[in-house]
């Protein structure tokens, strides 16, 4: 239920920096992702319960794309390896946001917020807010003023969310 609220949370602060209004219709999208059930009693007995293994990778396009191709190697380097699971993807007279969620191949720890945190700055982006609260991590980074990053997750899980916005 954490993880619903922290969503949210990431989705309502990319909205108001993306500058998107009510009084303009926006047309967001979203991209189900199908899942593959094993083929056969042998294939699920070998499967493992790591959830980045059984991950059904989405298929990315337009900005997701664009986001994946910037946070995708740095989630690769930190935590050995992350898919995109699923994306949603909007756009408004006042900008464009993405959010994609990341099953990463192994828990977050702590240690690894300080090397996230420097990967996304060497970026260009700054980070002017953020922290780790009951085992929920956090972090705000800004460029140029019209472009923002929201990552967030929660401590030993294995999946991390990435709101990027950028006003037209």
């Amino acid at each position: 239920m954490k993880k619903i609220y922290v969503l949210l949370a990431l989705l309502a602060l990319v909205v108001a920096f993306s500058g998107c209004s009510g009084s303009e219709s926006e047309s967001p999208q979203a991209t189900p992702v199908a899942t593959t059930p094993a083929e056969t009693q042998e294939n699920t007995d070998q499967q493992s319960e790591n959830p980045y293994d059984t991950a059904t990778e989405a298929v990315l396009s337009g900005d997701a794309k664009q986001l994946d191709d910037m946070i995708r190697p740095i989630l690769n380097k930190i935590f050995g390896g992350a898919k995109p699971d699923s994306y949603y993807a909007g756009t408004s007279s006042g900008g464009v946001g993405v959010t994609v969620h990341y099953v990463i191949k192994r828990p977050v720890k702590s240690e690894d917020l300080n090397p996230l945190k420097d990967s996304i700055a060497a970026l260009g982006f700054e980070n002017n807010f953020g922290g780790i609260s009951n085992g929920d991590f956090g972090f705000t980074f800004v460029k140029d003023q019209k472009e923002t990053i929201i990552i967030g997750g929660s401590l030993n899980e294995q999946d991390i969310i990435v709101t990027w916005g950028k006003s037209q």
